[in-house]
């Protein structure tokens, strides 16, 4: 048996229900539902897409039958390097040095794995190390603040302005992975990415220089890798030794 004040809430919750605004006006509510919908997705989208960077980079060197650990610390060293040369040498200097940082480590990386003939597994590693090293040492392990106006605000817009009601990160994001799209099933270098995942000695056999796809695998990884921690650190707008760390890597594989 149910007692007085149970039955009273239980009817209180039936009126509330068959009273409530979703059966009055549920018109007007589907449209709010599609607004919170479209919010979400962009909130989604504007977390998600430097993530989807880091995510085509990692794809090429896993068609190419490799692995780059190392871009959550070339992230890492974007960030620093970025926010330290903006408030050193304005926005346009800065981004380029922060892109070069990352770039230029995914160079390493290619030159290693390609000329050397070195495992993936391990010159990457040892890159993760080497540029989380670095990022601490840049900064002597504390994050950098203090970005000035107007490059701070010009800098968040790549983080987390907007374009025609639209997230800037989305659209770089989608920008990025359909040119990437482009460049691995429509050109040569695509094709050649595929033919050394298939089988590294027929691709031999057929006259690719492999030695040189890697190096561009692995470079065109690394850039993906510095322009998704360009991205996360405007959306932070400053420098973060420890912004790469975590399980970013493992997500983007």
């Amino acid at each position: 048996m149910r007692s007085w004040e149970e039955m009273r809430s239980a009817m209180g919750t039936r009126a509330v229900t068959k009273a409530s605004p979703s059966r009055i006006f549920p018109g007007e509510l589907r449209w709010e539902r599609v607004g919170l919908l479209a919010a979400f997705l962009a909130m989604l989208g504007t977390y998600s897409s430097a993530l989807l960077f880091l995510a085509g980079g990692q794809t090429v060197a896993i068609l190419s039958a490799g692995l780059d650990l190392s871009q959550g610390s070339v992230v890492s060293l974007v960030s620093v390097v970025t926010a330290a040369n903006i408030i050193q040498h304005g926005l346009i200097a800065g981004s380029l040095l922060g892109l070069a940082a990352g770039t230029l480590a995914g160079l390493i990386n290619g030159l290693f794995v390609g000329k050397a003939r070195i495992q993936p597994f391990i010159v990457t590693l040892g890159m993760f190390y080497v540029a989380s090293g670095a990022a601490m040492t840049y900064v002597n392990g504390s994050a950098v603040f203090g970005v000035p106006d107007p490059a701070r605000s010009q800098w968040f817009w790549f983080g987390g302005g907007y374009i025609g009601g639209l997230p800037t990160p989305v659209l770089l994001a989608a920008f990025g992975l359909a040119a990437l799209h482009y460049v691995v099933t429509r050109t040569q270098f695509g094709r050649h990415v595929y033919a050394l995942g298939g089988s590294e000695q027929v691709a031999v056999l057929s006259g690719i220089n492999v030695a040189r796809v890697k190096v561009w695998v692995y470079t065109l990884s690394g850039f993906m890798a510095a322009f998704g921690g360009y991205i996360l650190s405007a959306r932070v707008i400053s420098g973060q030794p420890l912004l790469g760390a975590g399980s970013l890597l493992l997500q983007s594989i």
